[in-house]
């Protein structure tokens, strides 16, 4: 299992396809690795020192375009095998599917923190190309994918992110705060759609006109017509039908 990058460290961009240095070097590193090549032996065919090619692979020092050309070419590969295509990493609450790429992954309802971080992180892996000790960066869509996806509020999350993608005890931290701000971020924007569609659909009802007379209100011994407004004016009628032994008589009253 690879490590894993909550964050981008300082760094120079690398100029090819505008790739930055620390994500840059992880990915040169991968490359090396898989057929199993020293830093000697690249600093050997490349002439340059091995610390050139240490310093390269650690993300700290940019790379020219015809440096990693030269670095592609010692390993018997090309820059496009060496660089992936962007894989989007998401996350379907209602069908529960994580989609990384074209790969689509269903989850269970009932899956707990570990078994979700597990198939996100193998997905993730597999599809990026990340292998031996290159880190697994942590991108926008990550935060938001794994938001919708995790309990946030499970006490153990921060141990199986630090367990899981060998964090450190700050850097787990800071991925579990991350992770809880997306969640709410989340759930107080869906109370804004939420609360702007109730607007929308009372602003759409019809306006009940001024002096024009409202519900009629039933009490067991009256029967109240009211005005469309909140008080009555000053000089409107109001008409009261009430029961007598008589029979039913209409007084009309006036407000003073």
């Amino acid at each position: 299992m690879g490590t894993f990058s909550d964050r981008a460290p300082d760094g120079g961009a690398g100029i090819t396809q505008s790739v930055p240095a620390w994500r840059l070097g992880p990915l040169m590193l991968s490359a090396r690795a898989r057929p199993g090549r020293t830093t000697q032996q690249l600093a050997e065919v490349m002439g340059v020192s091995n610390y050139q090619i240490t310093q390269w692979e650690s993300g700290k020092v940019p790379v020219l375009d015809r440096h990693l050309e030269e670095y592609a070419l010692a390993l018997d590969t090309s820059v496009n095998e060496i660089i992936p295509r962007r894989v989007r990493v998401t996350f379907d609450a209602e069908t529960r599917t994580l989609s990384v790429g074209a790969n689509l992954i269903p989850v269970p309802a009932d899956a707990a923190n570990k078994d979700m971080l597990r198939l996100y992180l193998d997905n993730v892996i597999a599809q990026r190309a990340t292998t031996g000790d290159a880190p697994v960066v942590l991108r926008r869509g990550d935060i938001v994918a794994l938001a919708a996806m995790l309990d946030t509020e499970d006490l153990e999350l921060e141990a199986q992110l630090r367990q899981m993608m060998n964090l450190t005890a700050t850097q787990s931290a800071n991925v579990k705060a991350r992770l809880t701000r997306q969640r709410v971020m989340a759930a107080a924007a869906a109370l804004t759609i939420g609360a702007v569609g109730a607007v929308g659909y009372l602003q759409m009802q019809p306006a009940a006109a001024v002096g024009a007379p409202g519900p009629l209100v039933r009490t067991p011994d009256i029967q109240q017509r009211t005005s469309g407004t909140t008080q009555p004016n000053i000089g409107t009628a109001l008409l009261i039908e009430r029961e007598t032994p008589g029979g039913m008589i209409t007084e009309t009253l006036r407000q003073p």
